[in-house]
């Protein structure tokens, strides 16, 4: 994986004023998404949309920390190599959302379908992961 200042260099995130209206509605849209997907069962016909869900969710949550940081990503990697900055956040759980990046762009740019327990998996680390951003959002002011 590249670095963050590789990103920036390319022209894929740009430094701008930190924007805490746009982080706020980044995590509704993300509690939005979970609230709907956390109604839904996970099964054959499904998984592909919940995983894709879950993973946006997680996305908004990365990229609203970034807008807390004064950035805007327009790299879904970007927005996950930031998280490097943190020492909360382990490499293993970096590179599980890169997997999930991947696996999300793999469904929805080659058809590619999830199958139903990589979405619960995906599910069971959201629940880990999201007291850690959420911890972090907070202490970026919001």
């Amino acid at each position: 994986m590249n670095t963050f200042e590789y990103f920036m260099e390319k022209g894929d995130v740009k430094k701008v004023s930190k924007d805490f209206a746009l982080a706020r509605s980044l995590i509704e849209s993300a509690d939005m998404r979970i609230r709907f997907v956390s109604k839904e069962n996970v099964n054959g016909e499904s998984a592909t949309i919940i995983y894709e869900q879950v993973y946006d969710a997680l996305r908004e949550l990365l990229d609203s920390i970034l807008a807390l940081e004064g950035y805007k990503s327009y790299s879904h990697v970007a927005s996950i190599i930031y998280l490097r900055k943190y020492q909360e956040f382990t490499p293993a759980e970096i590179n599980k959302l890169d997997e999930a990046r991947r696996k999300r762009n793999n469904s929805k740019y080659y058809g590619e379908q999830t199958i139903p327990e990589e979405t619960k998996e995906l599910l069971a680390f959201y629940l880990v992961v999201r007291p850690k951003l959420d911890k972090k959002i907070k202490e970026l002011g919001l």
